[in-house]
């Protein structure tokens, strides 16, 4: 097995929307590309994309720690309240 430059799994990643066209492009299997992905520490088009939906889908609520009670506390913003 030869050994696939760190520069072109980043680059992979980069450039493709989803794990399999990277891992195509690569010439390597998709469960591989994840895990020189996680061995690398690089983030996958299908991580990339999920944190993508989740900034955009903001939660209501908001978790505050209330130190008086020594617990988490669900605060709702009162604009967000009626919703």
């Amino acid at each position: 097995m030869q050994k696939i430059p760190r520069d072109w799994i980043e680059r992979a990643a980069r450039v493709y929307n989803s794990n399999a066209d990277a891992s195509r492009a690569l010439g390597i299997a998709g469960g591989t590309f994840g895990r020189l992905c996680r061995q690398y520490k690089i983030e996958t088009p299908f991580a990339c994309q999920r944190r993508a939906r989740r900034s955009i889908v903001a939660p209501t609520a908001v978790y505050l720690f209330s130190r008086r009670q020594g617990r988490r506390d669900l605060h709702v913003p009162r604009s967000q309240a009626g919703r």
